[in-house]
């Protein structure tokens, strides 16, 4: 092949690589453009991402879903005559599955936090949960806060987690010892082991914790640290599709259907006290 057909080929070449990435954008771009609101009216389909986290989203033995948010979001499709097409996720990739577009909202319990907030959107808030922390029951060093911050102390969170982010902002001297994947109590049970010092999780896992395996010793559990609203999250170009399911939550609230869901799994999380005046 002599030079000339070897500059011409090259061209083609060029060309169809050009053709395809127009007709093919990268998925996020596709995203983007999708009104998923309309999406899901179309097709009658919400892809909901969830994270086993009892008691807002329970799985069982054979894979059957439950839990608060398993029950509002269920109970917000079937006003709507949609189906839920569930996809499982963890907390350190639900935010780029949500991008891909393998869910339309991911139903997780998550901190509403700025810097979660630059790459999702929120709902409005559901709840209101801190973190507290778990030493083991003959453990005398830790008395407020700044003693977690030692480079002789390991630290044991779940990856990408609310408490994964106020650790590695607060605590970085200390040797932090991260978990991946949705099991919460993993953490909890290194410090029990002696493999690390501390565990930091939320305020509720650490008292099931304490319940359920009556091992250690809370720290911060009356009085939290770092109280975050918690909220389910969204891409940030679904505007339409955020501003429906706030609707449909804050109607789901008034209502006091948000409080039965609830009460049925026995969730007895903060809330934002609100006062209707009687007429």
């Amino acid at each position: 092949m002599n030079t000339r057909q070897t500059v011409f080929v090259s061209i083609v070449v060029l060309i169809c690589i050009f053709s395809l990435a127009i007709s093919h954008p990268a998925q996020s771009e596709e995203n983007s453009s999708i009104n998923t609101l309309k999406h899901v009216k179309h097709t009658k389909t919400m892809k909901v991402g969830y994270i086993p986290w009892a008691p807002t989203v329970i799985k069982d033995s054979k894979g059957k879903l439950s839990g608060h948010f398993v029950d509002t979001i269920e109970y917000i499709a079937n006003e709507i005559g949609v189906k839920v097409s569930y996809y499982e996720t963890d907390w350190a990739t639900f935010e780029n599955d949500l991008q891909a577009g393998k869910c339309d909202v991911v139903i997780a319990g998550t901190f509403k936090t700025i810097k979660r907030a630059y790459n999702v959107a929120y709902t409005r808030p559901l709840f209101y949960l801190g973190i507290s922390a778990l030493v083991r029951k003959d453990e005398t060093r830790f008395t407020k806060v700044a003693d977690f911050n030692h480079k002789d102390v390991k630290i044991s969170i779940t990856k990408g987690t609310g408490e994964h982010d106020f650790c590695k902002t607060h605590f970085p001297t200390a040797k932090l010892m991260v978990s991946p994947g949705t099991e919460l109590f993993v953490p909890i049970s290194k410090v029990i082991s002696g493999e690390t010092d501390a565990a930091f999780a939320d305020t509720f896992t650490i008292e099931q914790f304490l319940k359920e395996k009556k091992e250690g010793k809370g720290l911060f559990v009356s009085l939290p640290l770092n109280l975050t609203p918690v909220a389910w999250t969204l891409r940030h170009s679904d505007i339409e599709w955020t501003n429906f399911l706030n609707n449909a939550l804050e109607f789901l609230e008034t209502s006091g259907k948000l409080r039965s869901f609830e009460e049925k799994y026995n969730a007895h999380w903060l809330h934002r006290e609100t006062k209707w005046k009687s007429h």
